[in-house]
């Protein structure tokens, strides 16, 4: 479970930071944990994980977001 959250985080971040469009497929096969499920259900509901990022991770996130949000900015 823990590498399945380490993994999570590198599409999380690529679409919410780098603003790339992103597709996660995952198919039933691949599904070895029932809190692969609840983790997805949680994104499509919700679109966060909870506890998924330790808080110097939500630091550096919150940065990079204040960065790519004021470079949009058009004084």
């Amino acid at each position: 479970m823990s590498e399945w959250r380490t993994d999570l985080k590198v599409p999380l971040k690529k679409c919410g930071i780098d603003n790339k469009p992103t597709v996660f497929l995952l198919s039933d096969t691949q599904i070895t944990d029932e809190g692969f499920t609840e983790d997805i259900n949680m994104i499509l509901n919700t679109g966060d994980i909870p506890n998924l990022y330790q808080p110097d991770e939500k630091v550096e996130i919150l940065e990079k977001m204040t960065a790519a949000l004021q470079a949009l900015v058009i004084f």
